[in-house]
């Protein structure tokens, strides 16, 4: 599970700020629930997400700005990341794929490293 190592930018490299990301993993004292099969299965059915994506983290807005991995939306390829924004019904392709996405991560984390 990953949660907020150092601040990804808003701008042109990601497209939104990423604040979690949802895994399969064993919840650690601290840290939230952060279960694909619990957590995020739940707040897809709350707060009725688009059926095209599903929930595998949250932007800067949290449970408002959804991270939905495309299964079935033709504007996006499949298996992209996309950044839905409920405020003002925006979408932002963050990355074509979770490899391309966490290329993007690691360069981020490690220039906030070098700063």
């Amino acid at each position: 599970m990953y949660e907020r190592a150092g601040r990804l930018r808003d701008d042109h490299e990601l497209g939104c700020s990423l604040n979690k990301l949802y895994g399969n993993g064993t919840p650690t004292g601290r840290i939230s629930n952060l279960s694909l099969d619990d957590e995020a299965v739940d707040l897809m059915q709350r707060w009725e997400m688009p059926g095209w994506g599903f929930l595998v983290g949250l932007a800067e807005g949290e449970i408002h700005t959804p991270i939905l991995l495309n299964l079935s939306n033709p504007h996006y390829p499949m298996g992209a990341l996309v950044c839905v924004d409920h405020e003002c019904d925006e979408e932002v392709l963050i990355a074509r794929s979770f490899d391309e996405m966490w290329h993007k991560i690691e360069a981020n984390v490690a220039g906030n490293q070098r700063s």
